[in-house]
């Protein structure tokens, strides 16, 4: 290995962070056998992929070599062929690495989708085209795109939302807790314990609370109703004068009425706990049935979108929903100081290992050992 080493990249002017993203792309196998799978399936559709080809011939031109072969790498055509859509590569001026390495997967990505067919063109009518490489086997996929949701949890019911997922390229982090750029953190294992650590938002609708409220004020009215004379607000029933009814004066049919929303909702209230999953939007026209909109009305609610609602304190946290094969983080340096944005500058020291737990990664079925970048 004495006699192997890695050939280094011309500068072009300024284009140290477009350098340092090429070499981090050339030092991960699963992107370099990603651009070669997209190479192999567009040559086996008769599709040109250049910018593909060009991106692989650099990386593999900085791939070890013998040191009396090694020669500088002077990545020209691939920063031509980037100038074409965007300024930032051109001239002699300094730009972010995160923002080169978004445009490069923007740029590859953009190129893939070219070759896709017009879904409002007749060819679609025609039998569609696998994305299959050479070797028969489907086109690979992404190595950084991973998936992430974030989850929130009721602090009284402990029931959670619905998780909502997003596509990510990498996991942004921050340098320091707040914008403010005190106290920084030191380590990469802070700054994603920071990342993964739970948030308390205040006032936020829980479906299921607001169902088990209104289950228990049925209750206590029945009961009222059913133990005294007293007159009884329920659900807003008046005469025809605009007088409250009194209990004396409802019938079997209306004990009837109020059992039966009782139950109707008790039954809601407990598919919601056996699923452990709040997934009731009480602000959907189609929540209820139109049978269940009869119950509704016979109990003097027009509209059940018109109920009170039931706030609670709910938790929030990211969850690595699907990780990727090569799990990128981009550390954030941008702090406000004085309104002003400014770019801290401070070390950020890296562990050897990153163990990555819950609630990270509590929904993974499987985790594979990661490839992490910085």
């Amino acid at each position: 290995m004495a006699d192997v080493t890695v050939p280094g990249l011309r500068n072009l002017g300024n284009t140290c962070y477009f350098n340092a993203v090429l070499q981090a792309l050339a030092a991960s196998q699963f992107f370099q056998e990603y651009v070669a799978g997209l190479i192999d399936a567009g040559e086996a559709a008769s599709e040109q992929r250049p910018f593909a080809a060009v991106l692989q011939q650099c990386l593999s031109d900085l791939s070890p070599q013998p040191r009396k072969y090694i020669r500088s790498v002077v990545p020209r055509d691939l920063n031509c062929m980037l100038s074409e859509d965007t300024s930032m590569f051109r001239g002699m001026h300094q730009q972010d690495a995160e923002e080169g390495f978004q445009f490069i997967m923007e740029k590859l990505e953009k190129e893939i989708n070219q070759s896709k067919p017009d879904t409002c063109s007749l060819s679609t009518l025609l039998p569609a085209r696998a994305p299959f490489t050479a070797d028969g086997t489907s086109a690979p996929i992404h190595p950084f795109y991973g998936l992430t949701g974030n989850l929130l949890e009721c602090n009284v019911c402990q029931k959670a939302k619905p998780i909502s997922t997003d596509y990510f390229l990498d996991l942004k982090l921050s340098l320091c807790p707040f914008m403010d750029g005190q106290r920084p953190f030191g380590t990469l294992r802070e700054s994603l314990l920071h990342y993964t650590s739970q948030e308390r938002i205040e006032g936020v609708e829980c479906s299921h609370c607001t169902l088990v409220q209104y289950v228990e004020d049925l209750d206590r009215k029945l009961d009222t109703l059913a133990t005294t004379s007293t007159p009884v607000d329920l659900c807003g029933d008046k005469n025809d004068d605009g007088r409250h009814r009194s209990s004396s004066n409802y019938s079997v049919y209306d004990l009837y009425c109020r059992a039966q929303l009782r139950d109707m909702l008790a039954k809601r209230v407990e598919q919601s706990r056996s699923s452990g999953v709040c997934d009731i939007d009480l602000d959907d026209p189609h929540c209820w049935t139109p049978d269940q909109r009869v119950v509704w009305e016979t109990n003097g609610v027009t509209d059940p979108l018109d109920i009170a609602r039931t706030h609670a304190t709910f938790l929030r946290h990211v969850e690595l929903v699907r990780p990727p094969r090569v799990l990128l983080f981009h550390i954030n340096r941008n702090v406000y100081v004085s309104d002003t944005v400014v770019k801290l500058d401070v070390h950020l020291a890296f562990d050897d290992r990153l163990r990555l737990t819950a609630p990270l990664v509590r929904h993974c079925v499987r985790l594979t050992p990661l490839h992490i970048f910085v």
